[in-house]
C-alpha cells in the first residue's frame, strides 16, 4: 500500500508538470482561461445526454437478460458483457465528465483523475473487444471453419476472462510508470499521456494503439467481410435446396399413397377407400412390407368385417334417422364415389378467410382461419321436394365427401367447440355443400432481400389425396370472386395487394391430380421499421458527427462519443435481427443500412484518430496553424486592406526564392554531373532499391496533411453529404428497382 501511495504521488506531480508545461492554468483549481465558457456548458450538455441514453439502454439490457432465462445463451453473455462495459463507461467516464464540464474545471483532484483515466480506458478497452469477439462469434458460427466445432457456453466464458484480462494488462502500465493518466489539454477529462516527447512514453501509445485499437478493429473487419463472401456464395444454392426439398418431399408421400390407391381401386371398389386411408397411417417400409405380404388373406377378412360392421351401423344409423334420410341412406356406399365408373365428379370450392394471424419470416409461414367450401351432385342423394335439408355435421361419417388437403400445411386442425363445425346440406338436385372450419399453418417461400421494403406472394393450395382427374375435377365456384373476407382483414405489419385464384394439375408418376391455388400478394408496411429503426441509427450517425466540432485536443469526450455511438448501433443491429432466422443467409434492405450508418460512425471515430495521430506528428504545424489565424484576424482589423496587399506581396516572394532555388537543384555544375555519370556506371542492384525507398517516401511525405484542422473541417462537410446521397440511391434503389 505505502508502495501504492508513492507512485500515486510520483504520478500525480507528473500530472502537474505536463499540465503546467501544456496550459499556462493549473485545471484542478479553477478553468482555463484559453477556453471559452459556453464550450464548457455545451460538452456538459452533451456529455448528459449521451451518458443518459446509454445508462438506460444498456441497464435495459441487463435487466431483461437476468429477467427471463431463455436470453441466458452463449451470445448473449458477449451481448450482455458489452453492455457490462458501456454502462460503466458511462458511470465512470460520463458521469465525471458531465460534472467537470458544468464546473468548468477536474475539480475531483489528482486521485480523481488518475482513477477516472484508468476507468474510462479499462472499460472502453473491453467494449471493443466485446464487439471483436462477438463479429468472430457470428463468423464462426456461420461460416465454420473448424466444421462441426461449435461455441458453447464454456467458450463465451473463456472469451470474456480473455477480454478483461486483456483489457487490464495494457491499461495498468500508466499507472505503475509507463507513460501516466495526466489531464487533457481543454482541462475536464483524464487521459493517458498523448503528450509527452518523451521516447519511453512513445513506445506505451504506440503499443497500446496497435494492440486495443488496431487488432480489435482488425478482427471485426476481417469477420464482417468473411461473414458477407458466406452469404453471398451460399444465396443461390440455398434456395435452391429448399425447393428442391419441398418438391421432393411431396412428390415422395404422394407417390406412395397414390400407388396404394390405385392398386386397390383396380381390384375392388369398397377396397379403394380402405387402401387410401391405410398408408395414411403408415409411415414406414416395414409397415407397407407386411400390407403387401398379407394383401390375400388379410384383404378378404378386412372386407368380411367392414361388410357386417356397415351392416350393423346401417341397422343402428336407421333406427334414428327421419324417414327421408333413411330412404336416401339405404343402399348407399359411402366408400363409392359419386358417378363411379361413369366420368369424374366435379367439386366446387370457394373460400371464406376469417383471418390471417401471424405470418412468420423466422419459420416462413403464415397461419390462417378459413371457412372451406365444397359443392358436388351426389344421383344417388337426390330426393322430391324443393327444399334443403340440413344435416348435423356428426351425419357426414354417412355420406362420400371429397379427399382434399391443403399441400403445404405444416399444422391443420378442424375447430371443434363447441362441437366439430362442420356444415352438410343436401339439395332435392343431389347436390351437397359441406363446410369446414379450418385453422392451419401453411408454408410461405419468402425473399427477404427488400425487407423490410419487401412484398411477398403466398398461396394456399388445395389438392385431392387419393383421386386423380379421371376421378375429380377441381373448380372454383365464382372464379376469383370464391374467395371472400379479404376487405375485412386487418394485419399488424402488411397490406394486402392483389389476390386471385387459378387451377392446375400436380404432376406425379401416378399420374396428374386436381389442384386449386389462392394467391394473395403481401406489401410489408415500412412506417414500424422507420419509427424503429431507420430513425434512430440515422440519429445515432448525425451524433457522431458532432465529435467533428469538438476540438481535437479533448481526447475522452470525442473517444466517448465515438465508442458509445459504435455500441449502441450495435445493439440496435442485433436488435433488427431478433424478428429474423438466425441462419437466415439474406442480404436485407435494412441489414445494408445499418452496415452504412455502422460504417460512417464507425468512420467518425478513424477520422478522429487520424486527425489525432497527424497533431501528434506535426504538433508545430498545428500550433502555427492557430497562431497565424489569431494574429491574421487581429492585423486585418488594425490595418485593413494593406495587410492583404502586404501578405500577398510577401506571398511572391517567397515563390520567386522558391522557383530559383527549384532552378539551382535542376542545372548541376558540370563537375557534379561528371560525378553523377562516374558512379552510375558501377551501379548495382542495392543502389537502385535504395533509389527506389527514397522515391517512396518522397512521395509519402508529398501525402503529409499540412495542418491537422483540416481533417476536421472537411469531415465536417463530406461526412453528411456523403450519407445523404448514399441515402439517395438507397430509398431510390428499394422503392423502385
Amino acid at each position: 500500500m505505502p508502495a501504492l501511495v508513492a507512485v500515486m504521488e510520483s504520478f500525480g506531480s507528473s500530472v502537474t508538470e505536463s499540465t503546467d508545461i501544456t496550459t499556462p492554468d493549473d485545471p484542478f483549481s479553477g478553468p482555463l482561461k484559453s477556453v471559452a465558457p459556453w464550450n464548457y456548458t455545451f460538452l456538459a450538455c452533451l456529455m448528459f445526454i449521451v451518458t443518459s441514453l446509454s445508462i438506460t439502454e444498456n441497464f435495459t439490457v441487463m435487466l431483461v437478460t437476468l429477467r427471463f432465462k431463455q436470453l441466458r445463451k452463449p451470445l448473449n453473455y458477449i451481448i450482455v458483457n458489452l453492455s457490462v462495459a458501456d454502462f460503466l463507461v458511462s458511470m465512470t467516464g460520463g458521469t465525471i465528465s458531465f460534472l467537470t464540464n458544468a464546473r468548468g474545471y477536474f475539480f475531483l483532484g489528482v486521485w480523481a483523475c488518475v482513477l477516472e483515466g484508468f476507468a474510462v480506458t479499462f472499460f472502453g478497452i473491453v467494449a471493443l473487444w466485446s464487439l471483436a469477439i462477438l463479429a468472430f462469434e457470428r463468423y464462426f458460427v456461420i461460416c465454420r471453419p473448424l466444421k462441426n466445432v461449435r461455441l458453447g457456453g464454456k467458450h463465451a466464458a473463456m472469451g470474456l476472462v480473455f477480454v478483461w484480462t486483456f483489457s487490464f494488462i495494457w491499461t495498468i502500465p500508466p499507472v505503475l510508470g509507463w507513460n501516466s493518466y495526466t489531464v487533457s489539454k481543454i482541462g475536464t477529462t483524464c487521459e493517458p499521456n498523448w503528450y509527452s516527447t518523451d521516447y519511453y512514453d512513445h513506445t506505451y501509445i504506440i503499443t497500446f494503439f496497435v494492440t486495443c485499437f488496431i487488432l480489435p478493429l482488425g478482427v471485426i473487419i476481417i469477420s464482417y467481410s468473411k461473414l458477407m463472401q458466406k452469404l453471398r456464395k451460399f444465396r443461390k444454392c440455398l434456395i435452391q435446396m429448399f425447393k428442391g426439398n419441398v418438391g421432393n418431399l411431396d412428390s415422395t408421400n404422394l407417390n406412395q399413397t397414390s400407388d396404394k390407391g390405385a392398386t386397390a381401386e383396380s381390384h375392388i371398389g369398397e377396397m379403394s377407400t380402405i387402401a387410401a386411408r391405410v398408408p395414411m397411417s403408415i409411415q414406414t417400409r416395414n409397415a407397407q412390407a407386411a400390407m403387401h405380404l398379407c394383401s390375400s388373406v388379410g384383404s378378404l377378412l378386412l372386407l368380411l368385417f367392414i361388410s357386417r360392421s356397415m351392416e350393423s351401423s346401417d341397422a343402428s344409423t336407421e333406427e334414428i334417422l327421419p324417414p327421408t334420410i333413411q330412404k336416401l341412406m339405404k343402399g348407399y356406399n359411402k366408400y363409392l364415389r359419386p358417378f363411379f365408373g361413369n366420368g369424374p365428379v366435379t367439386v366446387g370450392m370457394s373460400l371464406d378467410i376469417a383471418s390471417i394471424d401471424t405470418i412468420s419470416e423466422i419459420n416462413m409461414d403464415y397461419t390462417a382461419t378459413i371457412f372451406l367450401r365444397q359443392r358436388w351432385t351426389d344421383e344417388r342423394l337426390c330426393f322430391d321436394g324443393n327444399k334443403s335439408l340440413s344435416l348435423d355435421g356428426r351425419l357426414v361419417e354417412l355420406l362420400w365427401v371429397p379427399d382434399t388437403f391443403i399441400v403445404d400445411s405444416k399444422k391443420s386442425f378442424l375447430h371443434d367447440i363447441t362441437v366439430e363445425n362442420r356444415l352438410i346440406r343436401i339439395f332435392p338436385n343431389g347436390t351437397v355443400l359441406y363446410a369446414l372450419r379450418i385453422t392451419t399453418t401453411v408454408a410461405c417461400s419468402m425473399d427477404l432481400t427488400k425487407y423490410p421494403m419487401d412484398r411477398q406472394t403466398c398461396m394456399l393450395q388445395l389438392e385431392s389425396w387419393g383421386y386423380n382427374v379421371k376421378d375429380v375435377v377441381f373448380y372454383w365456384t365464382r372464379g376469383n370472386q370464391s374467395v371472400s373476407g379479404l376487405d375485412n382483414l386487418q394485419l399488424a405489419q402488411y397490406t394486402l395487394e392483389d389476390h386471385y385464384t387459378s387451377e392446375s394439375e400436380a404432376v406425379y408418376e401416378t399420374g396428374n391430380y386436381p389442384k386449386l391455388i389462392f394467391h394473395f400478394k403481401l406489401k410489408r408496411s415500412i412506417l414500424y421499421f422507420i419509427l424503429e429503426t431507420y430513425v434512430p441509427s440515422s440519429a445515432l450517425v448525425v451524433l457522431s458527427w458532432v465529435s467533428f466540432w469538438i476540438s481535437q485536443s479533448s481526447v475522452p469526450a470525442r473517444i466517448c462519443i465515438g465508442v458509445t455511438t459504435v455500441l449502441t448501433m450495435t445493439t440496435l443491429m442485433m436488435g433488427a435481427r431478433t424478428s429474423l432466422p438466425n441462419a437466415n443467409c439474406f442480404i436485407k434492405a435494412i441489414d445494408v443500412y445499418l452496415g452504412i450508418c455502422f460504417s460512417f460512425i464507425f468512420g467518425a471515430l478513424i477520422e478522429y484518430a487520424v486527425a489525432h495521430f497527424c497533431t501528434l506528428h506535426q504538433p508545430n504545424a498545428a500550433n502555427a496553424y492557430m497562431y497565424g489565424q489569431e494574429m491574421q484576424e487581429r492585423e486585418d482589423e488594425m490595418n485593413g486592406i494593406v495587410t492583404s496587399i502586404g501578405s500577398h506581396a510577401l506571398r511572391a516572394r517567397k515563390r520567386e526564392e522558391m522557383l530559383s532555388r527549384m532552378g539551382s537543384t535542376n542545372n548541376p555544375t558540370p563537375s557534379e554531373s561528371k560525378e553523377e555519370i562516374n558512379s552510375s556506371q558501377p551501379q548495382t542492384h542495392c543502389t537502385k532499391c535504395m533509389s527506389t525507398a527514397r522515391q517512396i517516401v518522397r512521395c509519402l511525405n508529398c501525402c503529409k496533411v499540412e495542418n491537422p484542422h483540416y481533417i476536421d473541417n472537411y469531415s465536417r462537410l463530406t461526412f453528411p453529404l456523403s450519407f445523404i446521397f448514399i441515402n439517395l440511391l438507397y430509398w431510390t434503389y428499394y422503392l423502385y428497382f
